[in-house]
């Protein structure tokens, strides 16, 4: 979702029935934005670990210095941030000095995330991997 005025964007996430409808027992009306700070958020990959809670990974974007970071939160089955998830359901890992995007994401068997992506070094962007 992007705000018009500031051309910013936050985090989206939608659920749906199996007709196709918004189901409203998802943070009341079926959707919800979430907010990592002033710059742009971006969801790129999403899972459904084996509890029902909802993990989405991507990037933030400070525009005051250029760069990103990888980004997760994770959601109760209602939608709402899980505060057992980084004490507000929602963290950021900085892993070079410049831009750094997760693609894609994986839950492991035991519970543990692992996210992929890649981290510019200056020069051009090397392989990155995270585990949660």
């Amino acid at each position: 979702v992007s705000d018009a005025n500031y051309g910013i964007s936050d985090v989206s996430l939608a659920r749906y029935n199996t007709d196709g409808s918004l189901d409203t027992s998802f943070d009341t009306d079926g959707k919800l934005t979430t907010s990592f700070g002033t710059g742009t958020d971006y969801a790129t990959a999403i899972a459904i670990q084996a509890d029902g809670k909802i993990v989405a990974a991507g990037h933030v974007y400070d525009a005051n210095y250029g760069i990103s970071d990888f980004a997760l939160a994770s959601y109760n089955t209602d939608g709402s941030l899980d505060p057992s998830f980084d004490t507000d359901g929602k963290l950021t890992t900085s892993i070079g000095a410049n831009t750094d995007i997760a693609y894609a994401m994986a839950l492991q068997s035991n519970g543990k995330i692992v996210a992929a992506g890649s981290s510019y070094n200056g020069a051009d962007y090397d392989f990155a991997l995270v585990r949660y």
